[in-house]
């Protein structure tokens, strides 16, 4: 009858601990799923953010281009008026 006892206390005992145990595995799977979720949406972030960058250098580079453009307008009238001005002397 001692046996019969510590059997079922044993059973109850390891019964107790897969219960434990299954929680604690659904717990776990749980965790990764977020942790997937949140690993997804920084890589959207990501992606975001690169194409952002790159849409700003190439705004960057249209606004240095056109600068360029106008130094030269610039340097182009300034040599046309000094060479108006050589003219008058």
């Amino acid at each position: 009858m001692g046996l019969g006892k510590s059997n079922t206390a044993l059973r109850e005992h390891n019964s107790i601990l897969e219960t434990a145990l299954a929680k604690r595995e659904a717990d776990l799977v749980q965790l990764n799923l977020q942790v997937q979720a949140v690993l997804q949406r920084k890589e959207e972030e990501d992606q975001q953010m690169k194409q952002l960058v790159q849409s700003l250098q190439t705004a960057l580079e249209k606004e240095k281009a056109k600068v360029r453009s106008l130094k030269e307008q610039v340097a182009a009238a300034k040599a046309s008026a000094a060479g108006q001005n050589r003219r008058h002397f």
